[in-house]
Order: structure tokens, then C-alpha cells, then sequence
């Protein structure tokens, strides 16, 4: 059962300065902040801010473990205006605003705790592409078809769109999970491996979890219910990726 607001697939970003990341989407994208959860020692233990029509997840992450930023695909009504308020907001431009010949004008920016957004949106009708919403989370891993089949074995992925690259390697693709669509590929042009946390709501998290380990991932947690509402597992993929595979209870 996916929790009111949410959609199949949300973005979870484990970084360091989550509430600096907060305040950073709100001034360069309108961000929306629906909830926060401090820890005790300072810092966000959770929270959950709105984007366009789409949620994202965040959080501090503890000395020792591995930050999890990722590549997010964000689509605007106007890239050029984006892109200025986020170098305003304090993230690094990397690549001002451009027409690419697939008919998007883009622009990326890296933000401060290191997550990297392509703003964009079509230059012919609507700003958002079909099947899309807002944000899209990106996978970016060595492997991109190895990972793209555990998917299909492991969640019942569909790949929807695929572009290789000269070398066989997956320079783009689009899969699609329950209601959402991830953006899959290989390392290229600048773009490293970056190993993300994905909140994936399903409504039989054991099955699915068990199914995950089949198509070879590894356990992090199984299946508890736990006190805020939900019945949550997690696996690691093989490219690092961590998936948080959750049935929301409505019981928190």
C-alpha cells in the first residue's frame, strides 16, 4: 500500500547539511517542506519536502556510513529561471541552460550536499514528458543492463525506452516501476557511479523482499513493522543502491 502523497518510487537522500539541502530546494525550486524530525543531537533524522508533484526524502547521515546523494531529473516551466535561483541559492553550475536536439532545453546544477540536478523541460508542449512527474531519480552505476535486469526479476521493472552507446554500454534508459519511472545508465560523460536510496512502496514487502534476494541482492534489514506505519525491509543491489521496500500500515 503506498502512503497517501507518495508514488511507487521517492527519492531518499542520505547526505550531510540536510537542513542546509531543505533550505536550498525551497529557494531554488519552490520546495514545499511537509515534514522534519530533528535528532536529539542535532541535525534532520528525517524529512520530507515536496517538489512540483513529486516528494523527495532526506536525511542526515551518521559519521561512518555512505552518503547517498543522487542524480535527480527535475522538470520546470522555465530552466533559465531555475538554474539562476539555484547558483543563487549556493549551488555550483555546471552547465548553463542549452537546446539539445531530442527536443529539451537543460541545464545542471550540483548542490551543496553533492546531488546533482538537470533541470529541464521540452521545448515543444508540455514542459513535463509523458509518463514523467517532476522529479525522476536517476541510477548511475557500473552495469546499467545487470541492474536494470535485477529490477525486472526483482521488482517486475519494465524497460520502456533505451539508448546505447557506441560501446554497448547504456548511455540512457527509462524504467518503469509500479507508477513511477527511474532514469538508468552507465558512467559517461562526467556522470560516476552514484549509489542512491530509493523508498519503494509495494503492497507485500515480505514477497518482494524475498524476491529481491533471489535476483541477488544483498539483506539489510528484513521485513519489521515499525512504530511510524509502516512494514519496511532493505536490500542492497549489486551496484549499491539501496532500496527501502515498505507497505504503508496506516497504523503510526
Amino acid at each position: 500500500m503506498i502512503r497517501p502523497g507518495f508514488r511507487t518510487i521517492t527519492p531518499y537522500l542520505a547526505v550531510r547539511g540536510a537542513a542546509g539541502l531543505i533550505d536550498f530546494m525551497k529557494q531554488a525550486f519552490g520546495a514545499e517542506e511537509l515534514f522534519r524530525m530533528p535528532r536529539p543531537e542535532g541535525g534532520v533524522h528525517h524529512a520530507e519536502v515536496r517538489v512540483g508533484d513529486s516528494m523527495i526524502e532526506l536525511a542526515d547521515i551518521p559519521q561512518g556510513q555512505s552518503l547517498r546523494a543522487a542524480p535527480l531529473h527535475l522538470h520546470v516551466d522555465d530552466v533559465d529561471a531555475a538554474y539562476r535561483r539555484a547558483v543563487k541559492a549556493g549551488g555550483e553550475g555546471k552547465r548553463e541552460p542549452v537546446n539539445q536536439p531530442y527536443g529539451s532545453r537543460e541545464a545542471f546544477v550540483l548542490d551543496p550536499c553533492g546531488n546533482h540536478w538537470y533541470i529541464a523541460r521540452q521545448i515543444e508542449g508540455n514542459p513535463i514528458p509523458d509518463g514523467l512527474h517532476s522529479v525522476t531519480l536517476g541510477l548511475c552505476g557500473n552495469g546499467a543492463a545487470r541492474l536494470t535486469a535485477f529490477m525486472e526479476k526483482a521488482f517486475g521493472a519494465e524497460t520502456i525506452m533505451r539508448v546505447e552507446a557506441k560501446d554497448g554500454s547504456t548511455q540512457y534508459s527509462q524504467v518503469r516501476i509500479g507508477d513511477s519511472v527511474v532514469e538508468v545508465s552507465d558512467p559517461h560523460g562526467g556522470l560516476q557511479a552514484m549509489p542512491v536510496g530509493i523508498h519503494y512502496y509495494v503492497d507485500a514487502p515480505d514477497s518482494v523482499y524475498r524476491r529481491a534476494l533471489d535476483a541477488g541482492a544483498t539483506s539489510i534489514s528484513e521485513p519489521v513493522d515499525q512504530p511510524y506505519g509502516e512494514r519496511s525491509g532493505s536490500v542492497a543491489d549489486a551496484s549499491g543502491n539501496h532500496w527501502y521496500i515498505a507497505s504503508h500500515t496506516g497504523q503510526g
